[in-house]
């Protein structure tokens, strides 16, 4: 049933890390007695902070025996972004319960001040420790290294992972180590800005293992929605129109990752328009069908792009002519897809293969919602509320599809 299941410690709490993932289409229900909710994510609320380190224990205890099942997969261990209260006892009791060897700490919350750097919980740049907080008259916090928090409370072994790590992918390698290893271990993930929340949370996405997460509203934020929500995802649909040399490596990058190419002949498209079309329906429909991403290209290399200027010249018709002839076919392509398949969403590379999409299928305007990448903009079409992302042929870097086509899966 939940693939992941909240354990907070207070009820603010969790409130504030629940509505991260409501905002991205997940049911959530914050329980309010000891019967569990029906749900896509239930937050247990153990009203644990400030009672001994052994009744916290139990209570997380008891929280995932009545809320986990064969499903779970994450147990997230919500927690006071100071690390007040009982971190240690709570946390070695929720991995204890789910068997879970991989323990990650990211309790940062960048917008809120609070940072790790180091292994040590920052607020405004200030160790806790000396902060107000290590004077609080319920639950002070004595030390600014969670490393030393956590083993107040627990035998719990930890390890540090550096910003510098993280962005040099050690993280994913790391978390495979500990995920294989025999005893349970803590890793401490610094963290200054959302973007590094955002670098932590994909490779969280990226492992199969049993998980506790400990962390608070900035990393709930920052999950995808394939780490939380049940059910298969929609695929993605590229129409791949421009002959820019930049999309085509784009798109070569990404096959090699093992995105499905449907590459069509610009001579076809202008010589047999209703044939070509009808078989790239096929095509496309069949993958879509499957649940799997696919690229329909016009032009896989400069090769092909010299061809289509030769053929131009030989017809006698100008480059304008056979892009319109491109753009009709893809724009037709475009709206049997997005009107027979459920998508996570669409991405056009190519102004004029936007554009022909909104003319077959009647949209009057489209509506900018932010950037994928920088000036890489999403949003939807007028009266259409597939996600659409348009993306000029040179623009992005060589794993830029890769990086829409997982972003639309995520925030779809």
């Amino acid at each position: 049933m939940p693939k992941l299941i909240v354990i907070a410690d207070d009820f603010t709490g969790s409130n504030d890390t629940g509505v991260q993932l409501a905002k991205k289409g997940a049911l959530v229900a914050v329980a309010l007695t000891d019967r569990p909710v029906a749900c896509d994510i239930p937050v247990i609320n153990t009203e644990s902070r400030a009672v001994t380190a052994l009744e916290a224990a139990e209570s997380v205890t008891r929280a995932f025996e009545q809320n986990a099942d064969g499903d779970t997969r994450v147990v997230f261990k919500k927690i006071d972004s100071t690390f007040r209260g009982n971190i240690g006892a709570e946390t070695e009791a929720a991995a204890r319960a789910f068997g879970a060897k991989l323990i990650v700490v990211a309790g940062a919350i960048p917008a809120a001040g609070r940072t790790t750097v180091n292994g040590v919980c920052l607020v405004n740049g200030v160790p806790v420790v000396d902060t107000e907080f290590a004077t609080d008259p319920k639950t002070p916090v004595n030390h600014a290294e969670i490393a030393k928090i956590i083993a107040s409370q627990s035998a719990l072994a930890c390890r540090n992972i550096t910003l510098a790590e993280i962005k040099e992918g050690v993280l994913d390698k790391t978390i495979i180590e500990v995920a294989a290893g025999e005893q349970p271990e803590v890793l401490i993930l610094d963290a200054e800005t959302d973007d590094d929340l955002a670098i932590i949370a994909n490779s969280l996405a990226n492992t199969s293992a049993k998980m506790v997460l400990v962390g608070a509203a900035g990393i709930a934020n920052q999950l995808p929605k394939r780490l939380f929500l049940a059910g298969k995802q929609a695929p993605v649909l590229v129409l791949a129109g421009s002959m820019s040399a930049v999309t085509q490596q784009q798109v070569d990058h990404c096959q090699g990752k093992g995105l499905n190419i449907i590459d069509v002949d610009a001579q076809a498209i202008w010589h047999h328009p209703d044939s070509t079309l009808e078989q790239a329906i096929s095509q496309a429909g069949e993958l879509l069908q499957q649940g799997k991403h696919c690229a329909v290209r016009t032009a896989r290399d400069q090769a092909e792009r010299q061809r289509a200027q030769a053929f131009c010249q030989q017809q006698k018709i100008t480059g304008t002519d056979m892009g319109n002839a491109v753009a009709r076919f893809l724009g037709q392509l475009g709206k049997a897809m997005m009107e027979s398949h459920p998508l996570s969403g669409v991405l056009f590379t190519g102004g004029d293969i936007a554009t022909a999409v909104a003319a077959e299928i009647g949209a009057d305007g489209y509506i900018i919602k932010g950037e994928v990448q920088p000036c890489i903009p999403y949003g939807h079409f007028t009266d259409h509320h597939i996600p659409v992302v348009t993306k000029a042929g040179g623009f992005g870097s060589t794993d830029a599809i890769e990086k829409i086509i997982q972003y639309l899966q995520d925030n779809s």
